[in-house]
């Protein structure tokens, strides 16, 4: 997870993919894979990109994967009036986790 301290500058060079300037991955190299470490790393990601002006108002923002991390940044980009494209090969969102007889909750692990 990231460090609460981390400034958005860090939090999005954490997200980038080398190589590609305007590709981001929620979680890379991170051990913990709980929803809630990806709901935050999600949330931290967005609230970056937002307040470091990554992202113009006119552009579309694809974000690829329907687990935790992909729909916490979705939701998160749209409510900041961002548009968002959401992509998955499942029909469905949380397609892994939809099979689960458990209930899923942000902190199911802690």
């Amino acid at each position: 997870m990231l460090d609460p301290s981390s400034t958005p500058i860090n939090c999005i060079e954490m997200a980038r993919i080398p190589g590609h300037e305007r590709l981001y991955f929620v979680g890379p190299f991170c051990s913990r894979i709980t929803f809630y470490s990806q709901q935050v790393r999600a949330l931290q990601l967005a609230h970056a990109l937002h307040v470091q002006n990554v992202i113009a108002t006119n552009e579309t923002v694809a974000v690829i994967g329907a687990g935790a991390a992909g729909i916490t940044l979705a939701t998160a980009l749209a409510l900041l009036d961002y548009d968002v494209h959401l992509y998955d090969r499942a029909a469905d969102v949380l397609q892994l986790q939809s099979n689960s007889p458990r209930l899923l909750h942000p902190h199911i692990y802690e």
